[in-house]
């Protein structure tokens, strides 16, 4: 939020009130829409953090989030919704809805904190733009 994501919806909207999601340039491919993001985490954003080894990619950061919300308590089915992954639990799934974006927000994604070690926060204010520059 702190990296102006709202800012960055509000200024898609305006400029295009018809789109249909908000990623829309990205491309369906093999039954899914994440390779170019993949490649982008990898390539770009790792790199621009001092973080990319071999060891750290993409994927590891889905094995990072889980990781972390389960050292702070975060009930299981949160961590599975927030991640897009099955509850197991037929009920809820056949027959209830995923929970409200607020939920998630603040049971998972707010409790969030990168760090490299136990005093080492990452710092992603060196990721902000002005995206009035950009989408224009």
């Amino acid at each position: 939020m702190d990296l102006g994501f709202l800012h960055f919806i509000d200024l898609i909207k305006k400029k295009d009130p018809k789109r249909k999601r908000l990623f829309q340039e990205l491309k369906y491919h093999s039954g899914n829409y994440n390779q170019n993001v993949s490649r982008w985490f990898n390539t770009k954003y790792l790199p621009s953090l001092g973080l990319k080894t071999k060891e750290k990619n993409f994927h590891s950061l889905r094995h990072c989030v889980a990781d972390t919300l389960k050292q702070k308590g975060v009930e299981p089915h949160f961590i599975n919704e927030l991640l897009g992954h099955s509850s197991g639990n037929i009920d809820l799934e056949r027959y209830g809805k995923g929970y409200n974006p607020d939920i998630i927000f603040n049971k998972c994604v707010k409790k969030i904190a990168y760090q490299t070690s136990h005093t080492r926060y990452i710092d992603f204010m060196s990721l902000k733009v002005d995206w009035k520059k950009i989408i224009g």
